[in-house]
């Protein structure tokens, strides 16, 4: 005798497909202010180290200005070159972390490929479980009608998650490419490290030859040095907001994982109505599954994930709960 099949709760698939359907959708869109916040941060990074570009080439000319100024001299010449020596070694020091600073981003964000292949596997594993839903709704006949369109709808939301993990992916890109070739384009122009090296100890050097007189330079030399030293003053404060800058790849990578922390969800949600349709769970199995929505909600960790979420929902944005945890 054939095993008798258990009844089907069209009313509960339903409902969880239905609710399935509005998850992807919430994270189709946390997916976009992904790729959307790695550009901003990207962005701003790029113009802080386009704006310590431009401070590392005004303090190159103020260095060669007080070369022009300084006459063969006097130890006071000789102790305010040693002086200008040392602001040089750091100069070219804040230079070399700036460029490594770059690179150690880069990495970071191309780390981030391997969320986005997750999510992409997660997402290609759900479009699999909406084709079985879709294949038992079928074989149930009259009683599988009621939710077909909707395991449809969760199937077309599954490929536009696939998409959305591409376009992470095409950003990530994007974003990288673009600082290599602002480092590369560093490495050939006046602005890099080597070439800035070269330029300020030949300065030095210059400095040295002409300490035999001193005379009108001395007063020259303080102001032309402090104006140095206010430079090197901005370019730390500029170097900050540069690395400050880096911190968006943790929120990033905080912000895919509550997505793939999502599809995993759904992919488990699906998993137990396509074994409902084929008679291997029972109605209660449906009704005791968490709402993955609420789940979602109660992840995040940043208000910025709260509004997208609130934009879906279309209501206000909720209030944050806690900051952003940083590693």
């Amino acid at each position: 005798m054939a095993q008798e099949r258990t009844p089907i709760d069209v009313e509960a698939s339903t409902e969880v497909l239905d609710r399935s359907g509005h998850l992807i959708e919430v994270l189709s869109a946390q997916l976009g202010d992904v790729v959307d916040g790695t550009e901003e941060a990207a962005f701003g990074l790029m113009s802080e180290v386009q704006q310590i570009d431009t401070r590392v080439e005004e303090m190159s000319g103020l260095a060669g200005e007080l070369v022009r100024r300084c006459e063969l001299g006097s130890d006071e010449v000789a102790r305010r070159t040693r002086a200008s020596a040392e602001d040089v070694q750091e100069l070219v020091q804040l230079v070399t972390d700036r460029d490594r600073s770059v690179l150690d981003l880069v990495g970071e964000v191309r780390a981030l490929d391997r969320e986005v292949d997750a999510i992409a596997a997660v997402a290609h594993a759900t479009t699999i479980l909406a084709l079985n839903a879709k294949i038992e709704a079928v074989r149930a006949g009259d009683a599988g009608e009621g939710f077909s369109v909707v395991a449809d709808e969760v199937r077309e939301l599954s490929r536009q998650s696939a998409q959305a993990a591409a376009s992470v992916r095409a950003g990530i890109t994007r974003v990288t490419t673009l600082m290599e070739e602002r480092l590369g384009s560093d490495s050939g122009g006046a602005g890099s490290s080597e070439q800035i090296n070269a330029r300020l100890e030949g300065i030095a050097a210059a400095q040295h030859e002409t300490s035999a007189q001193l005379s009108a330079s001395v007063e020259a030399t303080r102001e032309v040095a402090e104006r140095i030293a206010g430079s090197v003053d901005a370019l730390g404060e500029r170097s900050t907001a540069a690395l400050a800058q880096t911190q968006f790849q943790d929120v990033t990578r905080q912000s895919v994982q509550s997505v793939v922390g999502g599809l995993e969800q759904l992919g488990h949600q699906l998993g137990t109505v396509a074994g409902h349709l084929r008679g291997e769970a029972g109605a209660e199995a449906l009704r005791a599954l968490d709402d993955a929505v609420a789940l979602l909600r109660s992840s995040y960790v940043s208000q910025r994930q709260r509004s997208v979420h609130a934009r879906q929902d279309g209501g206000a944005p909720v209030a944050a709960t806690a900051l952003v945890e940083l590693f």
